[in-house]
């Protein structure tokens, strides 16, 4: 997927809220990392 597309559908942006060493989230937020990764295999004819 090219890199265009996936800063489109999931955003540009990354803010980590730390205070005194730890992850600041309120009752409702969650931290999830995601790593999306497609590798294209190109066969020589």
């Amino acid at each position: 997927m090219p890199a265009h597309l996936k800063s489109g559908i999931l955003g540009a942006n990354i803010n980590i809220p730390i205070t005194q060493g730890k992850l600041n989230l309120g009752i409702w937020q969650a931290f999830i990392y995601v790593n999306i990764v497609i590798m294209a295999v190109v066969v020589p004819w």
